[in-house]
């Protein structure tokens, strides 16, 4: 760990005009977390809505309009395409919007409507060390805000340096995430982990294991 600790500032840097005018303050400032606290060393998270496709473009993504017009060319692949009639492509076109750069459709508006705000767990924190063989999870489930699990519900994680020990996680399971880093360190089999919902995604119930396959 000696080599990884020496590329990291000291705490007391955190207060620095460099730091202040840094992608990582930017986000936190506008995800509403004390500055103080950050600078102090300390982890926040707050529970926010957004209530427009368009400010939510603006705070959830940080992609340049290249980076955008890139993404919505492979956006929607054959299997996302093939669900635009169903619910789902209703979320895929929000989605496309928000992270790409797709446009609201106007037959969309209302149903887009029924959907907003977006309900998202935001954290932020200038230095996160996950330890050798341990995972940080960062989901969120509809409970915080009183939803059923079927609710779709995003992550906005904001980290100045993030430090992967060997063997370490982050992960994800089920919502919608966007991970902004200003620095990361990663030893060897550091993973991110995009994971599904531990549980069904549909209102039938039964066992989320079916048979086994044939051998």
């Amino acid at each position: 760990m000696t080599t990884l600790l020496n590329n990291l500032q000291d705490t007391s840097d955190f207060n620095s005009a460099s730091f202040q005018n840094s992608e990582f303050y930017a986000l936190a400032q506008a995800l509403g977390h004390d500055l103080e606290k950050l600078s102090e060393g300390e982890e926040c998270c707050t529970y926010i809505e957004i209530p427009t496709l368009e400010e939510a473009r603006d705070l959830l993504s940080r992609a340049t309009p290249e980076e955008r017009v890139v993404r919505q060319q492979t956006f929607f692949h054959p299997a996302i395409a093939m669900r635009h009639r169903l619910g789902q492509g209703l979320h895929d076109r929000g989605e496309a919007m928000v992270f790409a750069n797709g446009t609201l459709d106007p037959a969309d508006k209302h149903s887009q409507s029924n959907h907003l705000p977006m309900h998202v767990k935001a954290i932020s924190v200038a230095q996160k060390t996950i330890h050798s063989g341990e995972t940080w999870d960062v989901s969120v489930r509809g409970d915080i805000w009183g939803f059923d699990e079927m609710e779709e519900l995003y992550a906005m994680v904001n980290v100045g340096t993030l430090i992967l020990e060997n063997g370490a996680s982050i992960a994800i399971q089920g919502n919608v995430f966007s991970l902004v880093c200003q620095e990361v360190i990663a030893e060897e089999n550091a993973r991110i982990n995009i994971l599904p919902t531990p549980f069904s995604v549909d209102y039938g119930a039964g066992p989320m294991d079916g048979p086994d396959g044939i051998p």
